[in-house]
């Protein structure tokens, strides 16, 4: 136990203190946050909390040039594009000569710069105090992070340290989310084919299942699927699994589209009823027909449709389908 208690110890300035644990708090939330969207969102709040400034930019560098700039000031956000300059503000951060003034309209009139504005109004006002990071995410500069304020000289240097710092922990953030993202979706992308897997498609089909629009569940397979591997062999069978794969994704569908369900099954959300799943199943067995396999022998496609409005739940819809696909196959009919 220490000797003195710790009422003793020396405090720290109560502005301080307040602007830690506003600091603190802000970098909770931002690791929390599970999408890049929901990130920025934070950002603007949680730093327009900690500074003292009424503005804060997140200007993303764009692969094509130029910059696409998300600016907060209260409770308005203003979104826009903006052309690269050489004599730009966020081009001087990302080249290492330039991070704050306390007069940006003197800085630009003496250092020869160009000033952008953000938003398109009719307000004449223009930032004074101007700070900017740039924003590493992934060990790459992906943009800048700036907070301005009307009022001159408004910026001290701990609110440079304490925005470089912010920037690093918004990088982290920001990465953890793109890894998160990509996790996600290699959890509900089929490794062979590229497709949607199986548990995407339990997802979409719920959301489907109550949706108001009317939707046809579509469930297919490959015919003597195992003779195919058995006779040319794995590496064939796969190609025809993705190439079956490929000839699905084309088939004009909702953004739900097609899945495959594992081995050589595959299914199709189709918006529209049993007739107008028809009309392009029809068009897509034809395609199927015209298509050059890898092994260059025809390739036999068995389907089962079914609609909603058929079903009690979304259970007995996978189900009836599936059962009128195996129909098909033992009368050894496209469907």
């Amino acid at each position: 136990m220490p000797d003195e208690p710790a009422a003793s110890l020396p405090r720290l300035h109560d502005g301080l203190l307040e602007r830690y644990r506003a600091f603190v708090a802000a970098l909770g939330v931002l690791f929390s946050c599970r999408s890049a969207q929901d990130i920025v969102r934070v950002a603007h709040e949680q730093l327009l909390a900690i500074f003292d400034a009424p503005i804060l930019v997140i200007a993303w560098t764009r692969e094509q040039g130029g910059w696409f700039c998300q600016m907060r000031e209260g409770d308005e956000l203003y979104e826009s594009e903006i052309p690269a300059r050489n004599d730009g503000l966020f081009e001087r951060v990302l080249a290492g000569t330039f991070e704050a003034t306390g007069d940006v309209l003197e800085y630009a009139r003496t250092h020869d710069l160009f000033l952008r504005e953000l938003r398109d109004d009719d307000d004449d006002d223009w930032s004074r105090s101007w700070m900017g990071v740039p924003l590493v995410i992934d060990g790459r500069t992906r943009g800048v992070l700036s907070l301005q304020s009307y009022e001159p000289n408004a910026f001290h240097a701990e609110d440079l340290e304490l925005l470089r710092v912010m920037a690093a922990h918004l990088g982290v953030a920001f990465e953890n989310a793109e890894l998160r993202t990509k996790l996600e979706a290699q959890a509900h992308t089929d490794a062979l084919t590229d497709l949607p897997n199986r548990r995407a498609f339990d997802e979409a089909l719920e959301t489907s299942w109550h949706a108001t629009a009317e939707w046809t569940l579509v469930v297919l397979d490959v015919q003597e699927f195992k003779a195919i591997n058995d006779t040319f062999g794995h590496d064939v069978g796969d190609a025809v699994l993705r190439e079956l794969a490929r000839l699905l994704a084309s088939v004009p569908t909702s953004p739900e589209g097609a899945f495959r369900l594992g081995g050589d099954e595959f299914a199709l959300l189709l918006r529209g009823d049993g007739k107008a799943a028809a009309h392009r199943l029809n068009a897509w067995f034809e395609a199927v027909e015209r298509f050059s396999w890898p092994h260059g022998h025809h390739v036999g496609v068995n389907a089962g449709a079914c609609e909603r409005r058929e079903a009690s739940n979304a259970e007995t819809w996978l189900r009836l389908a599936d059962r009128r696909m195996y129909e098909a196959k033992a009368r050894r009919a496209p469907w």
